[in-house]
């Protein structure tokens, strides 16, 4: 329920920081119909985000009550079987990737 609280007073304080910003009298928002049909839509985006962040959070759960059952398949690779490993990663500076060519550290292609 905090979700929908926070999703409504950021609107709020926002609209009345641009009011403050633009010059217009920040209040005179609270006055307007556009403001507390604003209020209303955010107050229920708010709502459906926590109704899907509960559901998502069930399904989690359920679906590692389930995992629990099934212990045996995440077990260690069977004797014989290789192990495959993914291969490493390359770090890449950023700076390099501003130049033209390869990032540092990787051969260019007719090298290869």
């Amino acid at each position: 329920m905090a979700l929908i609280v926070q999703q409504v007073v950021a609107f709020v304080g926002l609209d009345l920081v641009e009011h403050a910003l633009t010059g217009t009298d920040p209040w005179s928002a609270a006055q307007t119909g556009r403001f507390w049909a604003s209020v209303a839509a955010h107050a229920a985006a708010g709502a459906l985000a926590w109704v899907v962040l509960r559901l998502a959070t069930r399904l989690g759960r359920t679906l590692a009550r389930l995992r629990r059952g099934r212990r045996g398949e995440w077990g260690p690779a069977p004797a014989g079987q290789p192990i495959v490993r993914a291969p490493a990663a390359r770090i890449v500076a950023l700076s390099s990737l501003s130049r033209r060519g390869p990032p540092a550290g990787v051969p260019a292609p007719h090298l290869i």
